[in-house]
Protein backbone atom coordinates (compact mmCIF):
# COMPACT_ATOMS: atom_id res chain seq x y z
CA UNK A 1 0.00 0.00 0.00
CA UNK A 2 0.98 3.64 0.17
CA UNK A 3 3.96 4.20 2.04
CA UNK A 4 4.39 7.31 4.60
CA UNK A 5 7.61 10.44 3.41
CA UNK A 6 10.88 10.06 4.95
CA UNK A 7 10.02 6.39 5.48
CA UNK A 8 12.98 4.04 6.61
CA UNK A 9 12.71 0.42 6.61
CA UNK A 10 15.08 -2.75 6.64
CA UNK A 11 13.41 -5.99 6.65
CA UNK A 12 14.83 -9.57 5.93
CA UNK A 13 12.88 -12.45 4.61
CA UNK A 14 14.60 -16.13 4.95
CA UNK A 15 12.37 -19.09 3.67
CA UNK A 16 13.27 -20.76 7.50
CA UNK A 17 15.33 -23.47 5.84
CA UNK A 18 18.09 -24.13 2.96
CA UNK A 19 16.27 -23.13 -0.30
CA UNK A 20 16.37 -19.77 -1.63
CA UNK A 21 13.70 -17.19 -1.36
CA UNK A 22 11.33 -15.48 -4.30
CA UNK A 23 9.73 -12.48 -4.35
CA UNK A 24 7.51 -11.76 -7.46
CA UNK A 25 6.57 -8.46 -7.97
CA UNK A 26 2.92 -7.94 -9.05
CA UNK A 27 3.21 -4.49 -8.51
CA UNK A 28 5.81 -1.62 -7.82
CA UNK A 29 5.07 2.25 -8.09
CA UNK A 30 7.57 4.75 -5.57
CA UNK A 31 8.37 7.93 -6.82
CA UNK A 32 11.41 7.65 -9.40
CA UNK A 33 14.45 8.99 -8.59
CA UNK A 34 14.05 9.60 -5.12
CA UNK A 35 11.87 6.63 -3.28
CA UNK A 36 14.02 3.43 -3.23
CA UNK A 37 14.33 -0.06 -2.33
CA UNK A 38 17.38 -1.37 -1.92
CA UNK A 39 17.86 -5.19 -2.19
CA UNK A 40 20.66 -7.17 -0.61
CA UNK A 41 21.33 -11.11 -1.21
CA UNK A 42 21.39 -12.51 2.28
CA UNK A 43 20.35 -11.56 5.96
CA UNK A 44 22.06 -8.49 6.49
CA UNK A 45 23.11 -5.11 4.33
CA UNK A 46 26.49 -6.52 4.53
CA UNK A 47 25.38 -8.88 2.26
CA UNK A 48 26.38 -8.88 -1.43
CA UNK A 49 24.19 -5.71 -2.78
CA UNK A 50 22.12 -7.05 -5.53
CA UNK A 51 20.51 -3.32 -7.08
CA UNK A 52 18.15 -0.10 -6.21
CA UNK A 53 15.25 0.41 -7.40
CA UNK A 54 12.63 3.19 -8.09
CA UNK A 55 9.49 4.22 -9.66
CA UNK A 56 8.04 1.13 -11.67
CA UNK A 57 11.44 -1.08 -12.51
CA UNK A 58 10.36 -3.87 -10.59
CA UNK A 59 6.68 -4.19 -12.11
CA UNK A 60 6.35 -7.87 -13.21
CA UNK A 61 9.93 -8.95 -11.99
CA UNK A 62 10.71 -11.84 -9.74
CA UNK A 63 14.21 -11.58 -7.26
CA UNK A 64 15.54 -14.79 -6.18
CA UNK A 65 17.88 -15.21 -3.12
CA UNK A 66 21.63 -16.77 -3.86
CA UNK A 67 20.89 -18.56 -0.82
CA UNK A 68 18.26 -18.69 1.85
CA UNK A 69 17.24 -14.78 2.65
CA UNK A 70 17.23 -11.51 1.03
CA UNK A 71 17.37 -8.16 2.62
CA UNK A 72 14.91 -5.11 1.75
CA UNK A 73 15.78 -1.80 2.47
CA UNK A 74 13.12 0.66 1.50
CA UNK A 75 14.02 4.75 1.97
CA UNK A 76 11.54 7.73 1.15
CA UNK A 77 12.06 11.48 0.90
CA UNK A 78 9.61 13.90 2.10
CA UNK A 79 7.78 15.01 -1.17
CA UNK A 80 5.64 12.95 -3.40
CA UNK A 81 4.27 9.26 -2.05
CA UNK A 82 3.23 6.91 -4.69
CA UNK A 83 1.11 3.58 -4.41
CA UNK A 84 3.98 1.43 -3.13
CA UNK A 85 4.52 -2.48 -4.06
CA UNK A 86 3.03 -5.77 -3.36
CA UNK A 87 4.65 -9.36 -4.32
CA UNK A 88 4.02 -12.79 -3.91
CA UNK A 89 6.63 -14.81 -1.66
CA UNK A 90 7.67 -18.69 -2.46
CA UNK A 91 10.55 -20.76 -1.36
CA UNK A 92 12.51 -23.43 -3.57
CA UNK A 93 15.08 -25.75 -4.29
CA UNK A 94 18.61 -23.26 -4.61
CA UNK A 95 20.08 -24.12 -7.97
CA UNK A 96 23.61 -25.57 -8.03
CA UNK A 97 26.70 -23.18 -7.88
CA UNK A 98 28.37 -22.76 -11.38
CA UNK A 99 31.34 -25.06 -11.48
CA UNK A 100 34.71 -23.39 -10.57
CA UNK A 101 36.57 -21.90 -13.50
CA UNK A 102 39.58 -23.51 -14.42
Amino acid sequence: GQYSNNEYTKTTYCSGSTDCISFNFTSFNTESGYDYLDVYDGPSTSSPYVDSYSGTELNGVTLTSSSSCLTFVFDSDGGTRAAGWAATISCAACPPPPPPVA
